[in-house]
């Protein structure tokens, strides 16, 4: 009997001893604010949208060739993508997308990627598909 009390007591001991670790671990850091980095405003850009456009957006995307930079995003209200030259703030290009059809991405978009021209990922939120678009909206492919 005293062996298996024993037992018990050792298994209990490093039960405790081992959650304790744990839970000091974990919650050591709590409250204290060590920030790795900082942010510094540098400028503050601003772009003339259309009445289509909501003024707040999830994805933004800011992409550089060569000397021109290119900020675009997905406006998820009408399935287009929007490109502005960044330095002019002028509109360069928009990609709508289709909802049904050969080119359709359903009714939702989530997200996009632009690779290049010839390679834009875009995420639906229907069915959880990825799509491969290129410059012209022509799905090149569909991944599930």
């Amino acid at each position: 009997m005293t062996l298996l009390k024993t037992s018990h007591f050792i298994k209990s001991l490093f039960l405790f001893i081992t959650f304790s670790l744990i839970y000091s671990c974990s919650y050591s850091n709590m409250g204290e604010e060590n920030p790795s980095f900082k942010l510094n405003l540098i400028e503050t850009k601003i772009f003339t949208l259309d009445n289509e456009t909501p003024p707040y957006n999830a994805d933004y995307q800011l992409t550089e060739n060569g000397k021109k930079r290119t900020l675009s995003f997905l406006n998820a209200r009408n399935k287009t993508l929007y490109f502005y030259d960044y330095d002019s703030r002028e509109l360069i290009n928009k990609i709508p997308f289709e909802t049904v059809g050969p080119n359709g991405v359903g009714e939702v978009l989530r997200s996009y990627y632009y690779h290049n021209q010839d390679s834009i990922f875009v995420q639906a939120f229907q069915h959880a598909k990825f799509y491969l678009f290129n410059i012209e909206a022509k799905n090149l492919i569909h991944i599930r």
